[in-house]
């Protein structure tokens, strides 16, 4: 939540959208914003050919984050610019 809220920082995370009901497998998407009344994020779906943006609740994403991607842990990083 404190990084979507300050200025040039950024949060990508690594995910498998099938364990949350996502029409995606692995998938890496960065997010645009946190909703505190539904504690859902805002995954901004790279693959916008055939997935649109939408909220997950944090619970699920943190569930689709604690897979495994070829026996590697997936999970997040936070991006800064270095201005």
């Amino acid at each position: 939540m404190r990084v979507l809220n300050e200025t040039g920082r950024f949060v990508v995370v690594n995910f498998r959208g099938e364990s949350m009901g996502a029409p995606t497998g692995g998938h890496i998407s960065p997010l645009g914003a946190y909703d505190v009344k539904s504690d859902s994020v805002l995954i901004l779906d790279v693959y916008g050919l055939e997935n649109s943006w939408y909220w997950a609740p944090v619970d699920h994403l943190y569930h689709a984050m604690a897979t495994l991607d070829n026996g590697v842990a997936r999970g997040w990083l936070i991006v800064e610019d270095q201005d």
